[in-house]
């Protein structure tokens, strides 16, 4: 049986198919550069950790040397208390991805001293020790927790942690889970978070990038923040914008829903999975932030959908979108059906079970109007 991934990367081969609760105030980045990174993310300073966890987390460590315990991560100061850690910093992207209806809430820990690699705006490149949270809650209750830490230069881990249902505690589920605490939540495999990662840039962090960080909906640790906390190698010019707009008035909000739920494959960054099916629905920061933006019929996400032909299994041959129809746009077909299994007849195509109401109706809006 192939695998989620294969099965999707066979399928754009053949038909070219299109895509895929708190906060906090930031605190001021500082601190001496770091000598070593444990496994967990644990910055090492004279052979200890700076964050030094409490000694029951020594023998807490698991396998690719990653915590049990989410407790034991650094995320939390106080568990109990549900008290974030002072150097895990807020961040909000400007559109989140969907998923399944759960709120979320994204924390990263930047390595003391160090900074992010921004001279190619459209691909960061994180710093060794990097560890990014993210905490998935539905009808108030926290069920999942991810996280994703650089460790080499190369090499990104990644784990997520299931919460007990009196959310008293958080373990390690490596191997995924379906419906979990009764939520219509799936906690996927954790080498499932490759397929997406793995192609999504140079470095493999999805989310905390540019584009979203320098919208007006952004929260928390900013493109703005970024640069005044001089955490960049090469700052922009301009930290904010808003998305284009054209005259139909609905481009904008469906542009931000493709560029953070499908440009992650569907680009031409080098490494995205689905990049040789010439769908491109990314936005480039690069040239977004240039002066005065390209018009909405001048992106890539314009481009390769607007009349553009594709085929879609059980469906037969589609535009990706066909202006004035949304009936008969591949964007919305794919985006408004789940069928049960992973493959390669929904988008995205894994580890969702529910359809993005919300964002389907950005994506008619904008395609009734007749871009």
């Amino acid at each position: 049986m192939r695998s989620p991934a294969a099965a999707l990367i066979l399928a754009l081969s053949l038909a070219a198919i299109p895509f895929a609760c708190s906060s906090r105030t930031p605190a001021a980045a500082g601190g001496d550069a770091s000598s070593d990174v444990r496994a967990d993310g644990a910055v090492m300073t004279d052979g200890a950790p700076s964050d030094a966890p409490p000694d029951r987390c020594a023998d807490d460590v698991g396998p690719q040397g990653l915590y049990i315990h989410l407790s034991c991560t650094g995320l939390y100061a106080d568990i109990g208390a549900k008290t974030i850690a002072a150097d895990a910093r807020y961040f909000k992207p400007g559109v989140p991805f969907w998923s399944d209806g759960a709120d979320k809430t994204r924390y990263i820990r930047l390595p003391a001293g160090k900074k992010i690699d921004s001279t190619d705006i459209d691909n960061w490149i994180f710093p060794v020790g990097t560890s990014v949270w993210k905490e998935f809650i539905l009808g108030g209750k926290r069920i999942e927790t991810r996280l994703y830490v650089k460790t080499q230069e190369t090499l990104w881990k990644r784990t997520s942690y299931r919460w007990s249902a009196d959310e008293k505690d958080a373990i390690r589920n490596d191997d995924g889970e379906r419906n979990v605490n009764g939520t219509n939540l799936e906690i996927p495999p954790a080498e499932a978070c490759d397929n997406c990662h793995f192609g999504g840039g140079k470095d493999r962090l999805l989310g905390f990038e540019a584009v979203n960080l320098a919208l007006p909906t952004a929260e928390g640790l900013t493109l703005e923040r970024l640069a005044l906390e001089g955490v960049l190698t090469r700052p922009p010019a301009r930290t904010k914008f808003d998305l284009p707009e054209d005259a139909t008035k609905f481009a904008a909000p469906a542009l931000g829903y493709l560029h953070s739920n499908c440009g992650t494959c569907h680009s031409h960054i080098e490494g995205a999975p689905a990049g040789f099916s010439g769908l491109d629905v990314r936005l480039y920061a690069s040239r977004l932030l240039a002066g005065v933006g390209p018009k909405v019929a001048e992106l890539e996400a314009y481009r390769t959908t607007v009349g553009v032909e594709m085929s879609v299994f059980k469906k037969g041959p589609l535009l990706r979108i066909k202006s004035g129809d949304p009936v008969e746009s591949g964007v919305v077909f794919l985006s408004a059906r789940r069928t049960g299994e992973a493959g390669n007849d929904q988008m995205p195509p894994f580890a969702s079970h529910e359809v993005d109401t919300a964002g389907v109706k950005l994506l008619s809006d904008w395609i009734k109007a007749g871009p």
